[in-house]
């Protein structure tokens, strides 16, 4: 029997754990990160490292449509964010990804509505934007 085979198992597993950690961000994207279930702040773009069981990534790309659900906050994805507004916002508008400015979100009026369709199959939910 090789003794050479369960390092090299071990090492395939710990390849593959930190290859999963890695998440790449485009020019025109961020990624919300999340440790512990609080903001911590914006990622990329480029090359993120997360840490498992710890931190929770949300990709945001520039278009993204949201609402607004309180003074600077908007909610992108089932998550509250702090949002930087370009005029004036009531709750419950909805709002469109910009661009970014260090750990906020710029956001200007507008955009398209969202609407949720559940997957009747298995239960899934997609956001869907309407012009």
């Amino acid at each position: 029997m090789d003794s050479g085979l369960p390092i090299l198992i071990l090492t395939a597993i710990i390849i593959l754990f930190v290859l999963s950690a890695l998440k790449i961000a485009g020019e025109g994207e961020r990624f919300a990160t999340f440790t512990l279930g609080r903001y911590e702040g914006l990622k990329g773009p480029g090359l993120v490292i997360i840490l498992w069981g710890v931190q929770r990534l949300i990709r945001l790309r520039v278009g993204d449509v949201g609402v607004m659900v309180g003074e600077g906050i908007a909610r992108f994805q089932e998550q509250d964010l702090p949002v930087q507004v370009n005029g004036s916002m009531a709750l419950g508008d909805a709002v469109t990804i910009s661009g970014f400015a260090g750990s906020e979100v710029r956001v200007q009026a507008g955009g398209a509505l969202v609407q949720t369709f559940r997957c009747a199959k298995c239960g899934h939910e997609n956001e869907i934007s309407i012009s």
